[in-house]
């Protein structure tokens, strides 16, 4: 079966109101009780746990990570959104819920360009081609640029002399 990691603010279920009087032990619990009905290993982890719940070794162990974010996305440490993007970027799932279009994990993910960010503000739009016109891609200034393995890299072209290196136009 599947090793998944659920992961949960736990800030609605901590304060007065229907979510603490529906999941008293946290919808992070509910998930995963759920996911282990059906034979998966499953384990939870928290926002205010030492480094979110979300160490290496919980991440390297875990198959699918399920993110469950609401009100409290910029709390979460950028060191733990670095810590999940490379360990999906290795392989591991992740699976956001709820309001996680608008967490750390799934901003660092989407890399070049989410309206999340256009929204705040912080997405200062430019164009990267490729030197095939296929693959031209917006992408925000301020933000990662993962447009391609070398500029994300931050090589020039000149370094490399691949013919598919990126350029700014």
């Amino acid at each position: 079966m599947v090793a998944v990691t659920v992961w949960n603010e736990n800030h609605h279920e901590r304060a007065t109101g229907p979510a603490k009087a529906m999941y008293p032990n946290g919808i992070h619990t509910t998930l995963a009780e759920a996911l282990a009905s059906y034979g998966h290993t499953a384990q939870t982890a928290t926002l205010d746990e030492p480094a979110h719940g979300l160490t290496e070794e919980v991440l390297a162990e875990t198959d699918v990570l399920l993110w469950w974010g609401d009100v409290a996305h910029d709390l979460v440490s950028d060191a733990t959104a670095n810590r999940i993007e490379q360990a999906v970027r290795d392989g591991m799932g992740f699976i956001p819920l709820h309001s996680s279009h608008e967490s750390k994990p799934f901003e660092v993910l989407m890399g070049d360009w989410h309206p999340a960010l256009a929204r705040r503000g912080r997405a200062r739009v430019r164009l990267v081609r490729r030197n095939e016109p296929s693959h031209y891609r917006r992408t925000a200034r301020g933000v990662r640029t993962r447009t391609c393995r070398d500029l994300r890299k931050g090589v020039r072209s000149a370094d490399t002399g691949h013919p598919g290196d990126c350029k700014l136009v």
